[in-house]
């Protein structure tokens, strides 16, 4: 690919950052929307910290605007682009203590040379408000999002729990199982039963866990093997 023709999308662009970053030990997490906040292109996780990336080809305005957001949340905030800034945008950032990383993927006879590099680093915040972690545990897993990653096809601790979820409720037969006494049965990834019936539903209903379906609501949901479509469910 030729420096001038890349990136052909914004797709292009995170999946070079992700990648570099995963190459760093960090979890990656992508296309993170929470609640009315609007989506953040990248999260990234080692330990206890986050690290929130808004990534555009244009460095504009609105990007600088929707990373300033994410200050509350996240112990580091970057901005990532192919684009230069502008001296005035890059001190901006620099005041408010955005990181600015400019990235480049270039065709080179040894083949595809991919760069990501602090122009400006993140200033680190000690405290954050809960809700981006809060929000990961409830209703993102490693590997969902595919926009550069392998994930979707090696084994993750949601992927071990979909299974031994989809397994009782394939014993109980026709007349299915509670929502929560299935979830009680296995072993899940999620810190607390509350937050894993919650997650569980969501799921369902977005069409993630495959092969089952939901009905009832609250303490009356059950679960059912989901029937091939022209089927009459149980």
């Amino acid at each position: 690919m030729k420096k001038s023709s890349w990136p052909e999308s914004e797709k292009d662009l995170c999946a070079v950052v992700v990648r570099h970053f995963q190459s760093r030990g960090w979890t990656v997490f992508q296309e993170v929307a929470m609640g009315g906040a609007g989506g953040l292109d990248i999260l990234c996780r080692r330990g206890p910290v986050l690290y929130a990336i808004e990534c555009k080809r244009v460095f504009s305005d609105k990007l600088i605007e929707q990373a300033l957001h994410w200050r509350r949340y996240a112990h580091f905030v970057s901005v990532a682009s192919n684009a230069r800034p502008s001296f005035f945008k890059e001190n901006v950032c620099e005041k408010f203590g955005i990181g600015v990383l400019h990235v480049d993927s270039q065709l080179t006879h040894r083949g595809v040379y991919e760069t990501v590099f602090d122009s400006r680093r993140p200033a680190f915040r000690r405290k954050v408000a809960p809700g981006l972690r809060e929000h990961l545990e409830r209703f993102h897993v490693e590997g969902l999002c595919e926009a550069g990653t392998a994930a979707g096809s090696r084994a993750t601790p949601f992927r071990s729990t979909c299974e031994k979820l989809l397994s009782v409720v394939e014993k109980s037969g026709k007349r299915g199982i509670g929502l929560y006494e299935a979830v009680d049965r296995i072993d899940h990834h999620w810190s607390k039963p509350r937050i894993a019936y919650q997650s569980v539903r969501w799921y369902i209903e977005k069409g993630v866990i495959k092969g089952l379906r939901l009905e009832g609501s609250g303490k009356n949901a059950r679960l059912y093997v989901a029937q091939a479509e022209g089927v009459a469910a149980a």
